[in-house]
C-alpha cells in the first residue's frame, strides 16, 4: 500500500486503505496522516473521516475536533444521493447520542459492506433434545468479550443447551480461551475467516440459535449472518447498537439500555435480560496486594480513576475532568496508559486549563488480577460519554469502586448507567455533563459520603442480582428460549 501511494499519490483509495491497515495494527499517528490525505483527495469520503476521528482520538489529537465531528454527523443525517462510503458505525458511537442516526449509519454500512441477507432461513429442527446454541466471535480469549462471556458459557444448563463456539480468529491461546474451549460441547477454531466457510460449519452443526458477539467491532463479518446459517440469530454483547440488518432477529438489552419507546431505533427485536444486559465478569483480584505507592498516587488525595480507552475521551469530557480537579484541590486524575506523544498533548491541555500536569497519573498495562486489584486504590471512577467504558465499568463495580457516569439516549451511552443502577448506585447516573461534574465535585469535597458509596457498593455485591453470575445465566437462558419459541 505504501508503494501504491507512491505510484498513484493523487488517488484517495490507496491512502484510505493504508490508513485502515495502519489503524488495524495500532499505528494511530501514521493512520491519521494517511486518512487525512485520503480526505484531501476525496472530501465526501465519510468512511475516512470517521476513521480519522477515531485514529486521532487514540492519539488525543483534539484540534479541529468539533468541525470534523459536525461533518460526520451531518453526513449521516443528510447523506448524499450517490453515497458510496459511509461512516464506521463503531467510530460513530464515540460522538453520537441519537439512536435514529445510529440506525441509519448501521443500515447503510450493513448494506454497502456485507452480503445481502438471505431471504430464507434453515428449517427448524424438531423440538426434541437440547437447544443448540452457537457463540460466534474472534474474541473468545482474554479480550473483554471473552472475559465477560466465559462464566456464562460455563454456567449454561447442559440439560437444556448444547453449546458450540466458533473462534474466527484462529487459536489465541490463553486462560480464557482454554476455559471457553473446555466449557463448549464443540469448539471450532477457524484461522482464516471466510464468511461461507464459517456459515457452512454452523449450518453443518445444525445450530438452532446463533449468537454474534462481534457486531461492528474489530473482526466483524456480518456476511456470516447474512448467509443465514441458523434459524434464529442474535446480536449480543460485543456491539452496543443495532446492526441494521434483517439477517439478525434479536438484540439483547435491558429495559434501561433500550427503553420501549426507542425499540423502533433497532432493526432487531428486543430480547430482554434483566436487571442488566451485561453479565458480571467472574474474574477476581483475589488476594493481590496493591498500594497507592506502587502507582505514585498520594495517600491523602481523592483519586479519580478515568481508565477509559483514549478514543472515548472527547475534549469536552477531559475539560470537565480538569474543572473537577480545580474544584477539588486535594485530588488527582488516574488515567489508562497512552503513548508518550499523546501524554504530552494531554498534559499541555491540562496546564492550559490551569491544572498542574503533575496531578495527572498513568497506570501501565498489567495482568488481569493486578489490573482488577488496583481499582481498590481509587475513590471514584469517571466514565466517558456518549461511548461509555462498559467492561471497564463492570470491572470497577465488581472491585468495589463507585462509578460516575452520564446517560444519554443510545445503547452505548446507557450501558454504563444500566450497570451503575443495577449495582445499587442510581444517584451516580447523571443526566448531563453539568450534573456529572457537580456530583464528582460534591463527592470529592465530602469524603465520608464518598466512602459511604463505596461501602454500600461492596455490601451490594452479595445482595444485588447484578453481581450474581448464576442468576444472570438463568435470565439469559430464559431469554434464549423465548427467542427460539417466538
Amino acid at each position: 500500500l505504501v508503494r501504491a501511494t507512491k505510484l498513484a499519490p493523487n488517488l484517495p483509495g490507496p491512502w484510505r486503505d493504508l490508513g485502515i491497515c495502519r489503524a488495524e495494527t495500532d499505528q494511530w499517528g501514521s493512520a491519521a496522516l494517511a486518512l487525512a490525505r485520503a480526505i484531501e483527495l476525496d472530501p465526501p469520503d465519510q468512511l475516512s473521516a470517521s476513521l480519522l476521528l477515531h485514529a486521532r482520538g487514540h492519539e488525543c489529537i483534539w484540534d479541529r475536533f468539533d468541525a470534523l465531528r459536525r461533518s460526520i454527523l451531518d453526513a449521516v443525517e443528510h447523506p448524499p444521493p450517490d453515497i458510496r462510503r459511509v461512516v464506521s458505525p463503531f467510530a460513530f458511537q464515540a460522538i453520537n447520542d441519537d439512536p435514529a442516526l445510529e440506525r441509519a449509519a448501521a443500515m447503510r454500512h450493513a448494506a454497502l459492506e456485507f452480503l445481502a441477507p438471505c431471504a430464507t432461513r434453515p428449517a427448524r429442527r424438531p423440538a426434541s433434545g437440547r437447544l443448540r446454541v452457537g457463540f460466534l466471535s474472534p474474541d473468545l480469549n482474554g479480550h473483554p468479550v471473552g472475559r465477560l462471556v466465559v462464566g456464562l458459557i460455563e454456567r449454561l444448563d447442559r440439560a437444556r443447551f448444547e453449546v458450540h463456539a466458533y473462534d474466527c480468529n484462529g487459536p489465541q491461546v490463553d486462560g480464557i480461551w482454554r476455559r471457553i474451549r473446555a466449557a463448549s460441547d464443540r469448539f471450532r477454531s477457524i484461522p482464516v475467516v471466510d464468511a461461507r466457510e464459517v456459515a457452512d460449519a454452523i449450518r453443518a452443526d445444525e445450530i438452532d440459535v446463533l449468537i454474534d458477539l462481534t457486531g461492528f467491532t474489530g473482526g466483524s463479518n456480518l456476511s456470516i449472518l447474512a448467509l443465514r446459517p441458523a434459524p434464529v440469530q442474535i446480536n449480543y454483547l460485543g456491539y452496543t447498537g443495532t446492526l441494521g440488518s434483517a439477517a439478525v432477529d434479536w438484540i439483547v438489552a435491558d429495559t434501561y439500555c433500550i427503553p420501549d419507546d426507542l425499540a423502533h431505533t433497532c432493526v432487531e427485536r428486543l430480547l430482554r435480560v434483566e436487571p442488566c444486559y451485561m453479565p458480571p465478569c467472574d474474574d477476581r483480584a483475589g488476594d493481590v496486594a496493591v498500594a497507592r505507592t506502587d502507582y505514585g498516587l498520594p495517600e491523602d488525595a481523592v483519586v479519580y480513576a478515568a481508565m477509559s480507552a483514549p478514543y472515548k475521551i472527547l475534549p469536552e469530557r477531559f475539560d470537565a475532568w480538569m474543572a473537577i480537579l480545580r474544584a477539588v484541590p486535594a485530588s488527582v486524575l488516574w488515567m489508562r496508559t497512552i503513548g508518550p506523544v499523546a501524554v504530552r498533548r494531554v498534559l499541555n491541555r491540562a496546564e492550559s486549563l490551569g491544572v498542574d500536569p503533575r496531578r495527572l497519573r498513568y497506570a501501565s498495562n498489567e495482568d488481569v488480577p493486578r489490573y482488577l486489584a488496583r481499582f481498590r486504590l481509587a475513590d471514584l471512577f469517571l466514565d466517558t460519554y456518549p461511548f461509555g467504558s462498559h467492561t471497564t465499568v463492570n470491572d470497577a463495580l465488581s472491585a468495589g469502586l463507585p462509578v460516575l457516569t452520564q446517560a444519554g439516549r443510545t445503547f452505548a451511552s446507557r450501558a454504563s448507567a444500566s450497570q451503575v443502577i443495577a449495582a445499587g448506585l442510581p444517584e451516580l447516573a447523571a443526566a448531563s455533563l453539568e450534573e456529572y461534574a457537580d456530583i464528582a465535585i460534591a463527592l470529592g469535597l465530602d469524603r465520608p459520603r464518598l466512602r459511604e458509596s463505596s461501602l454500600r457498593l461492596r455490601a451490594n455485591r452479595s445482595l444485588k442480582p447484578f453481581f450474581d453470575p448464576d442468576a444472570y445465566a438463568r435470565a439469559f437462558e430464559a431469554a434464549i428460549e423465548r427467542a427460539w419459541k417466538e
